[in-house]
C-alpha cells in the first residue's frame, strides 16, 4: 500500500503461529434480523468480543485495518475521520498510527460531560 510515496502496511507474525486458533466462520453466526431493541443485541456481541482469544482479536484487528488501509478512497485522502476505541472495540490505534504516519490528518470526535 501507498500513500503519497509512504508505505502504508501492518506487520504481521506468520499465520502459521495461529494455526488452529481463529475460529470457523460458522463459530461466528449473527441474527439476520436486527431487533427492535438492540440492547440485548449489544450486550451479546459484547459479552462475545471480551471472550474472544486475544490472538485472535489481534488477528482480527491487523485485518480489519489492512483491509481499510488499502481503500483507494482512504489511500487518495488527506484527512481521515476515525474513531478512539474501548472495550473490545477494533483496535483503532492500528489504523490511526499508519495513517498518521503516512501524513494524513486525523479526526477523532471529542468527548465532553457524555455528549460528543
Amino acid at each position: 500500500m501507498q500513500s503519497g510515496g509512504k508505505p502504508l502496511f501492518l506487520s504481521m507474525h506468520d499465520p502459521a503461529d495461529y494455526h488452529g486458533v481463529l475460529p470457523s466462520l460458522k463459530q461466528w453466526a449473527f441474527p439476520r434480523v436486527v431487533p427492535a431493541d438492540k440492547k440485548p443485541l449489544r450486550k451479546l456481541l459484547l459479552k462475545q468480543r471480551q471472550n474472544q482469544d486475544p490472538r485472535v482479536a489481534r488477528l482480527k484487528h491487523i485485518q480489519i485495518a489492512r483491509n481499510l488501509l488499502e481503500l483507494a478512497e482512504v489511500q487518495s485522502s488527506h484527512t481521515v475521520a476515525a474513531y478512539a476505541s474501548f472495550r473490545g472495540e477494533v483496535d483503532t490505534s492500528l489504523i490511526i498510527t499508519q495513517l498518521l504516519q503516512a501524513g494524513k490528518r486525523v479526526l477523532l470526535p471529542q468527548v465532553v460531560e457524555n455528549e460528543l
